[in-house]
């Protein structure tokens, strides 16, 4: 979980917005999971995660409009890659 994390801080921190989210969660849930987690608490939150299903609707991201305009320019995209 930790690598996860550090990941996760890895490629916010280069973005001056997503920075501060850095600083106000995942800073702490790195300090958390290195002083205070257990393994028992670590292993019933990946059970609880495991069971989770998040809806595109419930994320607050226009995510359906952005897959419809994603696949109204996907033939630009394949040209850009060649």
């Amino acid at each position: 979980m930790l690598k996860c994390l550090l990941e996760i801080k890895k490629k916010l921190d280069h973005d001056e917005q997503y920075y501060y989210l850095n600083k106000l969660y995942i800073d702490d849930y790195c300090i958390w999971i290195q002083t205070h987690a257990k393994d028992r608490t670590l292993r019933n939150l990946a059970h609880e995660l495991h069971k989770l299903k998040v809806q595109k609707e419930e994320t607050g991201f226009p995510l359906a409009d952005l897959e419809k305009l994603a696949e109204e320019h996907k033939d630009d995209f394949e040209m850009m890659e060649e």
